[in-house]
């Protein structure tokens, strides 16, 4: 896309849409290859770090992998500045690409391919409650900005082992036992089966205001940094354990907003739609 002219305007909540409506229209092709691999396989986001760069994450959230671009010729007296320096964007560019394909961004495709029932980047960000003052979003967008590493994520994450005792009914509708599964600060299990967790994608219609929250809603029910989410449209079994219910649980839903949740579980999917049984505006 071309940049605005003035540089206050780079990182504008308009600039920033049009780009994400413009990755949306290629992200959602969704036309897996013949050998399944999904089109399109990886989504970087090659970008330029200054003032107002960091609402490119209340944008695209934790959908893309970042990949800053930076050259120590940029800056100094006698720096060009980076749009007047198009021979060099262009180097850091191709530099960008080699580097979406580099072992780091790999290494977290396969582990998302993976699809461990516990792993802690597959949880719904916006609802896991890693602490009482942060949700798992925090975590991410401190990786997304290069001030934490995927070891102190997944240190920041308590996983337990259940018993059928346990979770009953969550083993009782997808089989199995004695399986891990992470539990946020709320004492919340957020339950994942291997199989038949695929709640359905959430498109967006052709008649729909395309808002940057509608906009990443899409992307991140596809992908997770840059890697695709198998299957689209995958879901946590959010519950209490020893079949206590939700009684007016609060979460963050990417379509509603503040919700309480009422029943034996909540469904959340990994782009932090919650559906439920129950839900209803949350009270302040």
């Amino acid at each position: 896309m071309a940049f605005p002219q003035r540089d206050e305007a780079i990182y504008s909540e308009q600039a920033i849409r049009d780009l994400m409506i413009n990755v949306c229209e290629f992200a959602i092709k969704d036309a897996p290859s013949v050998e399944r691999i999904r089109d399109p396989s990886r989504i970087a986001l090659a970008y330029v770090e200054a003032q107002g760069s960091d609402a490119l994450w209340d944008g695209f959230g934790h959908s893309v992998w970042p990949i800053r671009l930076t050259n120590m010729t940029w800056k100094g007296r006698d720096g060009r500045h980076w749009r007047f320096n198009i021979e060099e964007t262009n180097c850091l560019i191709r530099q960008a690409i080699t580097e979406a394909e580099s072992g780091a961004v790999n290494s977290v495709r396969l582990r998302l391919e993976a699809r461990r029932i516990h792993d802690a980047l597959l949880l719904p960000g916006r609802n896991f409650q890693v602490t009482n003052d942060h949700v798992l979003a925090i975590y991410y967008r401190a990786f997304l900005c290069g001030n934490k590493t995927l070891d102190e994520i997944d240190a920041a994450i308590n996983v337990q082992c259940f018993p059928f005792e346990r979770l009953r009914k969550f083993y009782t509708r997808t089989g199995g036992q004695k399986k891990k599964f992470a539990v946020d600060h709320r004492d919340l299990v957020f339950a994942k089966a291997q199989v038949g967790q695929d709640g359905g994608q959430h498109l967006i219609e052709r008649s729909a205001n395309l808002t940057s929250k509608l906009l990443r809603r899409t992307l991140e029910g596809r992908f997770r940094f840059g890697s695709p989410l198998e299957p689209p449209g995958f879901q946590h079994d959010v519950q209490r354990a020893d079949d206590a219910a939700l009684v007016r649980e609060r979460f963050n839903c990417a379509d509603l907003g503040l919700v309480s949740v009422s029943g034996d579980h909540a469904n959340v999917f990994g782009n932090d739609v919650v559906k439920a049984v129950r839900v209803e505006p949350a009270k302040e």
